[in-house]
């Protein structure tokens, strides 16, 4: 009989437990773990990175080897640049990220590649300095922003970020930090976002993931980055366990 169990590696997400609880699966723990994999076993994985000798026979939904090309910023863009996908603009090279600023483009700085929650970013105005960092994104003036939950070519859940009430938000960088959070009543969103998001989760090679991307006042889609272990609680969590319970039940 195939078993089924969810993997969360070293993240010890929360997300990741209310998922398996949700399903009703078994979380394969990362210390004295009994559990060896089989092959007709299906692994469902929240974010790891890691391939543990005693999975290795499994089956993956989200393999390890496509989350860390996902979680890596430079390399994901890198990727979806090779596959057509439509990208913020990006580069590594300082001196490129400098023109831009010379030219009149704000400059997102990420210090880090593998940062969450809007860990590492600095906004370049104008003509302000750069300072080095592995990644650079040319700031994309948009009207909105989007997280996209995509599982297996098709988009099963939309958020529009909006700032908060009470908030006094920054409108440059749209992270929690800054008085943002997404909402989903009475959210749609262009078809052509929708195309993006499915094609950026299939050019990383995932099964499924939550895109994040900005539309323009004229539909022009700029993707973000795309998350594998996503926070979930509420209507989100719910739409999870029915859609990827619904899918590792079929195999």
């Amino acid at each position: 009989m195939d078993r089924l169990r969810l993997y969360r590696g070293q993240r010890r997400s929360r997300s990741g437990r209310q998922l398996a609880r949700e399903i009703g699966i078994r979380l394969v723990r990362t210390r004295n773990s009994r559990f060896t994999a089989r092959a007709t076993d299906l692994i469902l994985n929240w974010g790891s990175t890691e391939r543990p000798a005693a999975l290795a026979d499994a089956r993956w939904l989200n393999k390890p080897e496509a989350v860390a090309l996902a979680v890596d910023k430079l390399r994901a863009f890198e990727r979806m640049e090779r596959e057509d996908v439509a990208t913020v603009q990006f580069t590594g090279d300082r001196d490129k990220a400098a023109e831009w600023s010379e030219r009149g483009s704000a400059v997102v700085v990420r210090r880090q590649l593998r940062g969450t929650g809007g860990a590492g970013i600095i906004l370049r105005r104008p003509g302000e300095s750069i300072p080095d960092a592995p990644l650079y994104t040319r700031y994309f003036r948009a009207q909105d922003e989007y997280r996209l939950h995509v599982y297996r070519g098709r988009v099963f859940d939309i958020q529009h970020k909006r700032r908060r009430l009470e908030a006094d938000a920054s409108n440059e960088i749209r992270n929690s930090a800054n008085g943002w959070v997404y909402t989903r009543e009475g959210v749609t969103c262009i078809a052509a976002a929708h195309a993006e998001a499915i094609a950026a989760v299939a050019s990383l090679g995932l099964d499924f993931g939550a895109v994040d991307l900005k539309v323009s006042g004229r539909g022009t889609v700029g993707i973000l980055e795309v998350n594998t272990a996503p926070g979930l609680e509420g209507t989100t969590l719910n739409k999870y366990a029915e859609c990827l319970g619904a899918g590792i039940h079929e195999g």
